[in-house]
């Protein structure tokens, strides 16, 4: 049995009925821990499901979402997710993270958001924000208590544990330390997890140092159970449960050296934030093997633009832009990682791609990220203006790479009558919900679409 359990209050009440709605279609039982002044059951919940925090002796707090997973009131669980009715959980939730914990034989806590400590407890060593994309999985020595999936038998706790004042986060990740249980940062794409309303703390709130400490002399970083195989099968797993089946790079691959036959070489592209033209560009090979293609690269930052000029310099038929398409013409701030920074090694090789006019992006919420992160002014355009002004007819091959305004550009792509033969879009910040739209869009218009990594659909016309 999948049961589900979450704190409720009269003033969340409406984010209650949100998150009870979501979830009770994806478990066999739904539970709520009734705190604050409730006069009666809510409506959208029946008698059986509510525990009023005012009928059971002693405050359990945030521990109220545990109360049905140990001692006298325990139900016959197989697993238990503890949840906050302030995140917005996606409608595979459930689904995804059993799938996890069952590719590890469920010897592991397995969540979304995590945290590795240092080895003394004195701090965070290293966060897995639950909003942002994950890769790949891993070891963490503490676990959000609302993004977390216990599985039978994997953690003891007592219910004396529940009433304990400190973060219930940090207890459980107590717990795990001294019975030698791993817990499991799960990769996923980004924002598969979003917050409503008034945003759940969960893991912005570091532990406490006092606490970490004195409960332990040294936080051990148990590893991933059957880490290789775990790894295969949960990258197979998300996937298919959070997106659809991967496919491999090649795949996208051939499919272009196929439209190149078709078209005989009469091919026509179009890169959105093209960088360097040489970094995280999959259309790269193809275009230096083909001279006689012709295109247009778009990319807004002028130090990117000099060095992608300079990488396609001596090469005829390709129109350069630099700005970004946005939905007016102007300027806008827009925050980076300078180069230099890069170049130092202050900062990793992929941070060069970041640029980005989002304020909840990686580079606000990564303090490592965000301490070299600058502002920058650039030129914007409409679409519709850049088809005007290089005369666009038709494009062939589209590919845009835009740090989270992917679609936003896309929906102007297709708005100006454009369909191209193959469209590569970086899609691991748009939440579930516009993913699932443009997977739409694409069938309704006769494409297939695949997934090549976590971060790329590609759809192809048929």
């Amino acid at each position: 049995m999948i049961v589900a359990a979450m704190t409720g209050s009269p003033e969340r009440l409406t984010h209650l009925e949100d998150a009870v709605n979501t979830i009770r279609p994806q478990v066999d039982e739904v539970r709520v821990w009734l705190d604050g002044d409730f006069d009666e059951v809510p409506e959208f919940l029946s008698r059986r499901e509510v525990q009023f925090a005012r009928e059971v002796e002693g405050d359990l707090g945030d521990g109220g979402s545990l109360y049905w997973a140990y001692g006298e009131h325990s139900l016959d669980f197989t697993q238990y997710f503890p949840m906050d009715p302030r995140f917005r959980y996606p409608g595979n939730y459930v689904e995804a993270m059993v799938a996890e914990s069952d590719a590890r034989g469920g010897r592991a806590v397995v969540g979304v958001g995590g945290l590795v400590l240092n080895p003394d407890g004195s701090g965070i060593a290293e966060r897995f924000s639950p909003y942002q994309r994950l890769a790949r999985a891993r070891a963490a020595h503490v676990l959000g208590p609302a993004t977390m999936l216990l599985s039978r038998g994997a953690l003891d706790f007592s219910r004396e544990e529940l009433r304990n004042p400190n973060p219930l986060n940090l207890q459980l990740a107590i717990a795990a330390q001294k019975q030698k249980v791993p817990m499991v940062s799960v990769p996923r794409t980004g924002k598969w997890i979003t917050t409503v309303g008034e945003a759940a703390k969960g893991l912005r709130h570091a532990p406490r140092t006092q606490l970490a400490t004195t409960a332990l002399s040294n936080w051990k970083l148990y590893p991933d159970p059957f880490i290789a195989k775990a790894h295969k099968i949960s990258d197979r797993i998300n996937s298919r449960t959070l997106v659809v089946e991967r496919a491999p790079m090649s795949r996208f691959d051939a499919q272009v050296r196929a439209l190149h036959e078709k078209l005989h070489g009469d091919l026509f592209f179009v890169v959105i934030g093209a960088m360097d033209g040489v970094t995280y560009d999959d259309l790269r090979p193809h275009i230096v093997e083909h001279p006689e293609w012709r295109g247009l690269f778009v990319e807004p930052l002028p130090d990117m633009m000099k060095r992608l000029k300079e990488n396609y310099r001596g090469r005829e038929g390709l129109l350069f832009e630099e700005a970004a398409i946005t939905e007016r013409a102007g300027t806008r701030r827009i925050d980076r990682i300078p180069m230099d920074k890069i170049e130092s090694g202050e900062c990793p090789p992929w941070a060069g791609g970041l640029g980005t006019f989002y304020e909840d992006h990686i580079l606000h919420t990564e303090e490592e990220l965000k301490k070299h992160s600058v502002t920058e002014e650039i030129r914007t355009i409409t679409f519709k203006a850049l088809v005007a002004k290089h005369d666009l007819k038709r494009i062939d091959v589209l590919q845009i790479d835009a740090e989270g305004w992917d679609i936003k550009i896309f929906d102007q792509v297709w708005a100006a009558g454009f369909r191209p033969s193959i469209i590569k879009i970086e899609v691991n910040y748009p939440n579930p919900v516009k993913i699932r739209e443009l997977q739409t869009r694409f069938k309704l218009y006769g494409y297939k679409y695949f997934f090549v990594d976590p971060d790329d659909i590609i759809a192809v016309k048929i």
